[in-house]
Protein backbone atom coordinates (compact mmCIF):
# COMPACT_ATOMS: atom_id res chain seq x y z
CA UNK A 1 0.00 0.00 0.00
CA UNK A 2 2.89 2.29 0.88
CA UNK A 3 4.44 1.77 -2.56
CA UNK A 4 1.13 2.50 -4.27
CA UNK A 5 0.78 5.81 -2.39
CA UNK A 6 4.35 6.74 -3.31
CA UNK A 7 3.75 6.05 -7.00
CA UNK A 8 0.46 7.96 -6.91
CA UNK A 9 2.18 10.96 -5.31
CA UNK A 10 4.93 10.82 -7.91
CA UNK A 11 2.50 10.75 -10.85
CA UNK A 12 0.42 13.52 -9.26
CA UNK A 13 3.47 15.76 -9.00
CA UNK A 14 4.41 15.06 -12.61
CA UNK A 15 0.86 15.81 -13.79
CA UNK A 16 0.70 19.07 -11.85
CA UNK A 17 4.11 20.12 -13.22
CA UNK A 18 3.02 19.42 -16.81
CA UNK A 19 -0.23 21.32 -16.24
CA UNK A 20 1.62 24.31 -14.76
CA UNK A 21 4.07 24.35 -17.67
CA UNK A 22 1.19 24.21 -20.15
CA UNK A 23 -0.58 27.10 -18.44
CA UNK A 24 2.68 29.11 -18.39
CA UNK A 25 3.20 28.46 -22.12
CA UNK A 26 -0.37 29.62 -22.84
CA UNK A 27 0.24 32.83 -20.86
CA UNK A 28 3.56 33.45 -22.64
CA UNK A 29 1.98 32.84 -26.05
CA UNK A 30 -0.85 35.20 -25.22
CA UNK A 31 1.63 37.90 -24.13
CA UNK A 32 3.74 37.33 -27.26
CA UNK A 33 0.66 37.73 -29.46
CA UNK A 34 -0.17 40.96 -27.63
CA UNK A 35 3.40 42.25 -28.10
CA UNK A 36 3.34 41.43 -31.81
CA UNK A 37 0.04 43.24 -32.28
CA UNK A 38 1.31 46.23 -30.24
CA UNK A 39 4.44 46.38 -32.43
CA UNK A 40 2.32 46.27 -35.60
CA UNK A 41 0.12 49.07 -34.30
CA UNK A 42 3.16 51.13 -33.30
CA UNK A 43 4.76 50.74 -36.75
CA UNK A 44 1.63 52.20 -38.32
CA UNK A 45 2.03 55.41 -36.31
CA UNK A 46 3.41 58.38 -38.33
CA UNK A 47 7.00 59.51 -37.75
CA UNK A 48 7.86 63.21 -37.69
CA UNK A 49 11.59 63.93 -37.45
CA UNK A 50 14.20 62.87 -39.97
CA UNK A 51 17.98 63.07 -40.38
CA UNK A 52 20.18 61.74 -43.16
CA UNK A 53 23.67 61.16 -44.49
CA UNK A 54 24.48 60.70 -48.18
CA UNK A 55 27.29 60.40 -50.71
CA UNK A 56 26.96 63.34 -53.11
CA UNK A 57 28.35 64.49 -56.44
CA UNK A 58 28.23 68.04 -57.80
CA UNK A 59 28.43 68.64 -61.54
CA UNK A 60 28.84 72.23 -62.89
CA UNK A 61 26.25 72.81 -65.61
CA UNK A 62 27.66 75.66 -67.70
CA UNK A 63 30.76 75.59 -69.88
CA UNK A 64 32.45 78.47 -68.11
CA UNK A 65 31.93 76.88 -64.69
CA UNK A 66 33.01 73.44 -65.93
CA UNK A 67 36.16 74.87 -67.49
CA UNK A 68 36.97 76.93 -64.42
CA UNK A 69 36.37 74.04 -61.99
CA UNK A 70 38.21 71.51 -64.21
CA UNK A 71 36.65 68.64 -62.20
CA UNK A 72 33.31 67.43 -60.98
CA UNK A 73 33.02 67.43 -57.21
CA UNK A 74 32.49 64.56 -54.79
CA UNK A 75 31.61 64.62 -51.13
CA UNK A 76 28.89 63.97 -48.61
CA UNK A 77 25.71 65.63 -47.40
CA UNK A 78 23.86 66.01 -44.11
CA UNK A 79 20.16 66.77 -43.81
CA UNK A 80 17.44 66.99 -41.23
CA UNK A 81 13.96 68.33 -40.74
CA UNK A 82 10.35 67.76 -39.76
CA UNK A 83 7.76 65.69 -41.60
CA UNK A 84 4.12 66.74 -41.05
CA UNK A 85 2.96 63.15 -41.53
CA UNK A 86 0.16 62.31 -42.42
CA UNK A 87 0.17 65.71 -44.19
CA UNK A 88 2.67 65.09 -47.04
CA UNK A 89 4.85 68.16 -46.38
CA UNK A 90 8.30 68.56 -44.86
CA UNK A 91 10.56 71.45 -43.94
CA UNK A 92 14.25 71.05 -43.32
CA UNK A 93 17.84 71.91 -44.03
CA UNK A 94 20.69 70.19 -45.84
CA UNK A 95 24.41 70.90 -45.98
CA UNK A 96 26.64 69.37 -48.66
CA UNK A 97 30.44 69.25 -48.55
CA UNK A 98 31.73 69.07 -52.14
CA UNK A 99 35.42 68.67 -53.00
CA UNK A 100 36.65 69.61 -56.47
CA UNK A 101 40.19 68.39 -55.81
CA UNK A 102 43.25 70.36 -56.82
CA UNK A 103 46.89 70.13 -57.83
CA UNK A 104 50.02 69.01 -56.01
CA UNK A 105 53.60 69.64 -56.98
CA UNK A 106 56.95 68.76 -55.42
CA UNK A 107 59.45 71.63 -55.35
CA UNK A 108 63.08 70.55 -54.86
CA UNK A 109 65.60 72.93 -53.30
CA UNK A 110 69.02 72.77 -51.64
CA UNK A 111 69.86 73.61 -48.03
CA UNK A 112 73.58 73.64 -47.13
CA UNK A 113 74.29 71.34 -50.02
CA UNK A 114 71.47 68.99 -49.01
CA UNK A 115 68.62 68.38 -51.45
CA UNK A 116 65.16 68.64 -49.87
CA UNK A 117 61.61 68.78 -51.18
CA UNK A 118 58.82 71.22 -50.48
CA UNK A 119 55.22 70.43 -51.44
CA UNK A 120 52.79 72.90 -52.97
CA UNK A 121 49.13 71.89 -52.90
CA UNK A 122 45.87 73.53 -53.97
CA UNK A 123 42.27 72.54 -53.24
CA UNK A 124 38.78 73.85 -53.93
CA UNK A 125 35.58 73.16 -52.00
CA UNK A 126 31.95 74.19 -52.18
CA UNK A 127 29.50 73.95 -49.27
CA UNK A 128 25.82 74.56 -50.20
CA UNK A 129 23.75 75.38 -47.10
CA UNK A 130 20.10 75.11 -48.14
CA UNK A 131 16.66 75.22 -46.59
CA UNK A 132 14.10 73.00 -48.28
CA UNK A 133 10.42 72.14 -48.29
CA UNK A 134 9.08 68.94 -49.82
CA UNK A 135 5.84 67.48 -51.04
CA UNK A 136 6.33 63.88 -49.89
CA UNK A 137 3.36 61.48 -49.93
CA UNK A 138 3.64 58.01 -48.46
CA UNK A 139 2.77 55.22 -50.91
CA UNK A 140 2.14 51.97 -49.04
CA UNK A 141 4.30 51.44 -45.97
CA UNK A 142 7.56 51.46 -47.89
CA UNK A 143 7.73 54.22 -50.54
CA UNK A 144 8.17 57.96 -49.98
CA UNK A 145 8.66 59.80 -53.31
CA UNK A 146 9.19 63.55 -53.07
CA UNK A 147 9.77 66.78 -54.93
CA UNK A 148 11.41 69.71 -53.19
CA UNK A 149 12.13 73.42 -53.50
CA UNK A 150 15.31 74.68 -51.85
CA UNK A 151 17.26 77.88 -51.46
CA UNK A 152 20.21 79.30 -49.57
CA UNK A 153 23.90 80.05 -50.05
CA UNK A 154 27.02 78.16 -51.07
CA UNK A 155 30.41 78.86 -49.56
CA UNK A 156 32.95 78.50 -52.38
CA UNK A 157 36.54 78.36 -51.15
CA UNK A 158 39.90 77.78 -52.83
CA UNK A 159 43.18 77.50 -50.97
CA UNK A 160 46.86 76.83 -51.46
CA UNK A 161 49.36 75.48 -48.98
CA UNK A 162 53.13 75.34 -49.18
CA UNK A 163 54.51 72.63 -46.90
CA UNK A 164 58.17 73.45 -46.52
CA UNK A 165 60.90 71.06 -45.44
CA UNK A 166 61.00 71.13 -41.66
CA UNK A 167 57.18 71.09 -41.33
CA UNK A 168 56.58 74.82 -41.64
CA UNK A 169 53.45 75.71 -43.61
CA UNK A 170 52.28 78.77 -45.52
CA UNK A 171 48.57 78.91 -46.44
CA UNK A 172 46.40 81.29 -48.45
CA UNK A 173 42.73 81.11 -49.32
CA UNK A 174 39.97 83.00 -51.11
CA UNK A 175 36.27 82.61 -50.28
CA UNK A 176 33.14 83.62 -52.19
CA UNK A 177 29.46 83.39 -51.27
CA UNK A 178 27.02 82.22 -53.98
CA UNK A 179 23.25 82.63 -53.53
CA UNK A 180 21.41 79.64 -54.96
CA UNK A 181 17.93 78.17 -55.32
CA UNK A 182 16.57 75.14 -57.12
CA UNK A 183 14.32 72.13 -57.36
CA UNK A 184 14.88 68.47 -56.69
CA UNK A 185 13.25 65.06 -56.66
CA UNK A 186 13.93 61.85 -54.85
CA UNK A 187 12.69 58.52 -53.58
CA UNK A 188 12.98 57.06 -50.12
CA UNK A 189 12.47 53.33 -49.56
CA UNK A 190 11.89 52.02 -46.04
CA UNK A 191 14.50 49.36 -45.24
CA UNK A 192 13.70 48.40 -41.66
CA UNK A 193 11.61 49.45 -38.65
CA UNK A 194 13.00 49.58 -35.13
CA UNK A 195 10.47 48.99 -32.35
CA UNK A 196 10.98 49.15 -28.61
CA UNK A 197 7.79 48.52 -26.66
CA UNK A 198 5.76 50.14 -25.30
CA UNK A 199 6.17 53.38 -27.30
CA UNK A 200 9.50 53.79 -29.15
CA UNK A 201 9.55 53.49 -32.95
CA UNK A 202 11.97 54.62 -35.70
CA UNK A 203 12.82 53.56 -39.25
CA UNK A 204 15.81 53.47 -41.60
CA UNK A 205 15.27 54.43 -45.27
CA UNK A 206 17.33 54.35 -48.45
CA UNK A 207 17.38 57.85 -50.00
CA UNK A 208 18.14 58.56 -53.69
CA UNK A 209 17.81 62.09 -55.05
CA UNK A 210 18.82 64.69 -57.64
CA UNK A 211 18.83 68.46 -57.16
CA UNK A 212 19.39 71.25 -59.70
CA UNK A 213 20.61 74.53 -58.18
CA UNK A 214 20.60 77.78 -60.09
CA UNK A 215 23.42 80.12 -59.09
CA UNK A 216 24.13 83.73 -60.03
CA UNK A 217 26.76 84.92 -62.49
CA UNK A 218 29.71 85.59 -60.25
CA UNK A 219 33.45 86.15 -60.25
CA UNK A 220 35.16 83.27 -58.45
CA UNK A 221 38.78 82.86 -57.41
CA UNK A 222 40.75 79.65 -57.72
CA UNK A 223 44.25 78.69 -56.56
CA UNK A 224 46.46 77.28 -59.32
CA UNK A 225 50.09 76.26 -59.54
CA UNK A 226 51.87 78.40 -62.11
CA UNK A 227 55.67 78.29 -62.57
CA UNK A 228 56.26 76.61 -59.20
CA UNK A 229 54.15 79.19 -57.39
CA UNK A 230 50.51 79.33 -56.35
CA UNK A 231 48.42 82.12 -57.80
CA UNK A 232 44.75 82.97 -57.54
CA UNK A 233 43.03 83.38 -60.89
CA UNK A 234 39.53 84.81 -61.23
CA UNK A 235 36.77 84.23 -63.73
CA UNK A 236 33.12 85.25 -64.08
CA UNK A 237 31.04 82.06 -64.33
CA UNK A 238 27.38 80.99 -64.21
CA UNK A 239 27.30 78.88 -61.06
CA UNK A 240 24.49 76.37 -61.76
CA UNK A 241 25.23 72.90 -60.38
CA UNK A 242 23.53 69.49 -60.48
CA UNK A 243 23.80 67.36 -57.35
CA UNK A 244 23.06 63.64 -57.28
CA UNK A 245 23.17 61.64 -54.07
CA UNK A 246 22.47 58.30 -52.44
CA UNK A 247 22.38 57.63 -48.75
CA UNK A 248 20.25 56.75 -45.76
CA UNK A 249 17.68 58.65 -43.72
CA UNK A 250 16.57 57.91 -40.20
CA UNK A 251 12.96 58.77 -39.30
CA UNK A 252 12.02 59.08 -35.66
Amino acid sequence: MKHILTLFSFFLCISLSVLAQSLENDVQKSQTDKDIQAAKDLIKQPLAGYAGLSFTTGNPQHGSFQEFSENNSFGFGLKGGYYFNPIPLTVGMNVDFLFFGGDEKTLPRTILGLRVNDTLETSTTMVPILFHTRFQPQITHFLFPYIEVSGGASIYSSSSELRQYGNSRVSNSETDIIWMYGIGAGLQFRLVDFVELPSSHSALLLDIYARYLLGEQQSLSKAKIIDDKSEFVSSSVKTDILSIGIGVSWMF
